[in-house]
């Protein structure tokens, strides 16, 4: 066990293992991790636990179906309930019926993977945006394991990159360029290991995935019941959360973490903000001034952590080989969090909030939907490993998409993007710190995405804002990002752009001068 000091007085020691927050299962027994907890699941499946990850496991009366929790639950209907009781309920709900299992989760918060075992056999799937993540040998390999990240089933089978994967990603710009890089949701760079997609779940006795959801059609939602039904669930999953644990709120000049702040109206002082400074971020930028400005108001204390350094070679060899194909630079940030993050607290983060709020149709809705398109968006211009791999998303889930009224670029940031860049970045910042992002429950996406698109434009945030000015209208009074002047005026050509109007008088010009 590698032990970091933290170096601000008062806070103490924060613990740096290996693997930290992170789990393996198998179908045979593994050596090497005496220091975790074991247990089994459907009494055939070895499970290994870091000690800082929690495991839940509950069965039903007459012992034949049995849910194992690794992560934590949080239910806001009930904030006082512990993750044993939460999965109870969930059995008692839903009994022998694995799809009544997964419904039963859709009111419910955290950041977790559920195991549903019974005579059938064994399934699995992840919090709605994955952010508990499943890696998972696939048909290519002889031998069953999910983890946490590829690195810990590599330690014991030993497979190598793909020469696919090296020469369509890895020595592509979409790689090379990127310091932020990510694969799409459901591959490896290994042949033999494939990722859980958000909304997915995975069959270990056949070894595949299969999508479980959208299964309904989306419901359309008037702005001011939206308002309503996302305010109350936010509220209330963050009230949850105080109650099990130490909460610290990320905050920026953004209107994601302004509706989480807005959530905190009735916790008084009994949680801490808090802005990291990183890349290019300095003390005058407005992701820390205005949050300082509001808080302020508010009379919050604003805590500010220079994460702006590098990482000392002690912390850089356990982070670089904790994760699978690491980031540098998330590295250094995290030395930063090790460095001046509150021990014992959990971070409160607005990530998942984009899925609804147009992330890739600010302006205008493509014409083509094609795995080129979206490969584009997600600057995967030159790499045709991660085109199949959207190509194959693609496929499967735009009949589904088109079926149940759900945009399929919004499932598209949901399970590609927001299912592995940011699972990733939590994955990785497991070794200093737990998070919580609200935003993570499924019932409250449903809301928000069937609330009409023109009312969650990032340009007026109606949504948004509805939810900060029900919960805390205080939260408001502070503008959110500036917007320099020579933004605005691409942003209007760019809106102008997209309205029929300008599209009729320019192929009209067009047609005179022809």
């Amino acid at each position: 066990m590698l032990v970091l000091i933290n170096r601000m007085n008062g806070i103490g020691a924060i613990t740096m293992d290996k693997y930290r927050r992170q789990f393996i299962l198998s179908e045979n027994e593994l050596s090497g991790y005496d220091a975790w907890n074991q247990g089994k699941i459907n009494n055939a499946l070895y499970v290994y636990i870091h000690p800082d990850l929690n495991f839940t496991q509950a069965r039903d009366e007459n012992h034949e179906v049995e849910l194992s929790l690794i992560g934590y639950m949080i239910d806001p209907t009930h904030p006082d309930s512990s993750d044993l009781q939460i999965i109870e309920n969930i059995v008692a709900a839903a009994g022998a019926s694995f799809e009544k299992a997964i419904e039963a989760t859709f009111p419910l918060g955290g950041r977790w993977i559920l195991i549903f075992s019974s005579r059938e056999g064994v399934k699995m799937f992840s919090d709605p945006c994955g952010l508990r993540t499943v890696y998972f040998t696939n048909n290519e390999a002889k031998e069953f394991m999910a983890a946490s990240q590829p690195g810990i089933i590599n330690d014991h089978l030993n497979f190598s990159i793909s020469a696919f994967a090296q020469s369509g990603y890895l020595e592509t710009k979409s790689y090379t360029d990127q310091i932020e890089y990510w694969v799409p949701s459901g591959v490896t760079l290994y042949d033999e290991i494939s990722h859980l997609i958000p909304n997915h779940y995975l069959d270990v006795n056949l070894k595949k995935q299969f999508r479980f959801w959208p299964s309904s059609e989306l419901p359309q939602i008037k702005l001011k019941e939206g308002v309503e039904k996302a305010a109350a669930l936010i509220e209330g999953l963050v009230l949850a959360a105080s109650q099990r644990f130490h909460l610290a709120i990320a905050v920026t000049a953004g209107i994601d973490s302004r509706v989480i702040m807005a959530a905190t109206r009735k916790l008084n002082n009994k949680i801490r903000y808090y802005t990291l400074i990183y890349y290019k971020l300095n003390e005058l930028s407005p992701d820390i001034r205005i949050p300082e400005k509001l808080l302020a108001k508010a009379g919050r204390q604003h805590e500010v952590y220079d994460c702006s350094g590098e990482m000392d070679d002690e912390f850089r060899e356990i982070y670089m080989n904790n994760v699978d194909t690491a980031h540098p630079a998330w590295g250094n940030i995290a030395f930063g969090i090790r460095k001046w993050f509150p021990e014992n607290y959990v971070a409160v983060k607005g990530n998942c909030s984009e899925i609804a709020t147009k992330s890739y149709y600010k302006y205008s809705y493509p014409e083509v939907i094609d795995a080129v398109t979206l490969a584009q968006l997600s600057k995967f211009d030159d790499s045709p490993f991660a085109q199949k791999a959207i190509d194959a998303w693609l496929k499967d889930s735009y009949d589904v998409a088109e079926k149940y009224n759900y945009e399929i670029l919004d499932l598209y940031y949901w399970e590609i993007k927001m299912g592995s860049w940011q699972a990733t970045s939590q994955l990785e910042w497991d070794i200093v710190q737990e998070v919580f992002a609200p935003f993570n429950c499924r019932a409250l996406l449903i809301h928000m995405l069937g609330v009409n698109v023109k009312h969650r434009s990032p340009f007026n945030n109606r949504l948004h804002k509805g939810i900060v000015r029900k919960l805390w209208p205080l939260m408001l009074t502070v503008p959110r990002n500036p917007i320099p002047l020579q933004r605005v005026i691409i942003r209007t050509i760019r809106l102008l752009k997209a309205k029929p109007t300008y599209i009729f008088i320019k192929n009209h010009i067009k047609t005179v001068l022809s």
